[in-house]
């Protein structure tokens, strides 16, 4: 029997979300719609397509109509769930990956996604089991490595190795829990980012550094990711390690940079506002810089930019509202090591949520980060302040998209501080 046609312009509008060919998938779609107005696999591309572009406002009705016609689609019930943890709305999320599962109990997706909400929840000990879905997602590579995997058994004069997963950012905050293992292990062995060594060289409770990029023999008994540690090690939020810094900036390099921030006047914050724009929900996360312009109008504050690649783009178009102080050698060298080396300087490091942020945090400096409402799992709900960053502030959207609130709040606590 020969396919509708509605039916074979829907198959193909998937394929192209698939590879992301989002205008292309939307538009079969529309076209399946126009044959078939019953369609409900049509409206779960168009909502998905919505959701892609980190419009949630736009993908809810499209994915509920998909439900109504058909209430067994899951891939609809998990755009859902991502909707409403971009909302804030976490019970809603919970409920529609729930329901997912439900329906398809080996969905990696709505299992990791669920995990994001249990940890934002602070519900660590189910948060951490559900996040090892994040290997069968394919959301992350899998490293091979010739030897047992650790299971939080005790390690008995075993040696480990931990291997690093996900971005500069995961790096930065979940290197702190090497220092508990080394009371564990006869010797830590950390394979990591290569732009990242030179900062994390000085680190004390590394005993070996392994090659990431090339073959080398291997020297220990049991391996682990880095960011399946805190399950491990049974972590809640009483057991976080919280003491800072437990990243150090390069002496000389602090000194260096001590001497020509010293020529700054008034009060020295530093600036970030651009996350790595292959991150899937950026757009979200990133803030355009003339949003700082009611940080740059408080008196006797010099603003200093920390931003690296994507974003430096906006700093002369925006130099008459946000006038800023740039270093162009900045970790010229290597990364984040004079960013570091400059921080020591600073009285207050402001930024969006990216590695900065957790930069600043691990080295113990004040540090403001701003965030969307549907910010990520780490920084929690509803508090200012972080269980993993004691010298932390966070300022919060109160509703989807509303930057000006955000800075609003920003700036007259900047003037409070100054005053």
């Amino acid at each position: 029997m020969r396919m509708p046609d509605w039916l074979a312009c829907v198959q193909q509008a998937e394929q192209l979300f698939d590879k992301q060919q989002l205008d292309e998938a939307a538009e079969l779609a529309e076209r399946a719609l126009r044959m078939n107005t019953a369609a409900a696999p049509a409206y779960q591309v168009l909502g998905l397509v919505a959701l892609e572009r980190c419009r949630p406002h736009e993908s809810i009705p499209r994915l509920k109509r998909a439900l109504t016609l058909q209430p067994d689609l899951v891939h609809s019930h998990n755009g859902l769930g991502r909707c409403y943890y971009a909302l804030g709305e976490l019970d809603r999320a919970l409920q529609h990956f729930n329901t997912a599962l439900y329906l398809q109990p080996g969905y990696a997706f709505a299992h990791f996604n669920r995990a994001l909400v249990w940890l934002k929840q602070g519900r660590y000990k189910e948060g951490w089991a559900e996040y090892e879905w994040r290997w069968a997602c394919g959301l992350v590579k899998r490293t091979e490595v010739p030897c047992p995997r650790w299971d939080g058994s005790p390690l008995e004069g075993r040696s480990l190795f931990i291997h690093t997963e996900q971005g500069i950012g995961d790096v930065l905050q979940f290197v702190r829990f090497l220092r508990p293992l080394k009371a564990l292990a006869s010797r830590v062995v950390l394979a990591c980012q290569k732009p990242l060594h030179s900062l994390l060289r000085a680190l004390p409770y590394v005993d070996e550094w392994f090659p990431i990029d090339e073959p080398a023999k291997i020297s220990f008994d049991l391996y682990s990711p880095l960011l399946s540690l805190p399950g491990l090690l049974n972590v809640d939020e009483q057991t976080i390690p919280r003491d800072v810094p437990y990243i150090s900036a390069d002496p000389e390099r602090v000194e260096r940079w001590g001497r020509r921030i010293k020529e700054l006047p008034g009060y020295k914050v530093g600036l970030c506002w651009q996350g790595s724009p292959t991150f899937k929900t950026d757009s979200l996360r990133s803030i355009a810089l003339e949003h700082f312009a009611p940080l740059a109008r408080v008196p006797s504050v010099s603003l200093i930019s920390l931003q690296k690649g994507s974003g430096i783009e906006q700093i002369e178009r925006n130099r008459e509202q946000v006038p800023l102080q740039v270093f162009d050698d900045l970790d010229r060298d290597a990364a984040l090591v004079d960013t570091a080396a400059l921080m020591q300087h600073l009285d207050l490091v402001i930024t969006c949520d990216t590695a900065i942020a957790h930069l600043a945090g691990a080295l113990g400096r004040p540090v403001w980060v701003l965030l969307p409402v549907g910010c990520d799992w780490r920084w929690l709900t509803d508090r200012a302040d972080s269980p993993w960053y004691p010298t932390m502030r966070l300022f919060r959207q109160k509703t989807f998209g509303d930057w000006f609130g955000v800075f609003k709040e920003a700036a007259t606590a900047l003037i409070r501080i100054r005053a």
